[in-house]
């Protein structure tokens, strides 16, 4: 969404051309990620400590 209201916002600069030639490759290749996002599990992704603990811990 952020990326949509900056594009809005600064449309004039856009070169539409290049945009029009990445924007299908930008598709396929995000659904396929979603779709793996979607799937995998995420177990171990929750049960890790925030970043910012892990740094704490690291540094002392």
């Amino acid at each position: 969404m952020s990326a949509l209201l900056m594009t809005f916002a600064a449309r004039a600069d856009v070169d539409w051309r290049r945009y029009a030639a990445v924007a299908p490759v930008v598709v396929l290749g995000s659904v396929p990620a979603a779709l793996l996002v979607r799937e995998v599990d995420q177990g171990p992704l929750q049960n890790r400590p925030p970043v910012a603990h892990a740094v704490a811990t690291m540094s002392r």
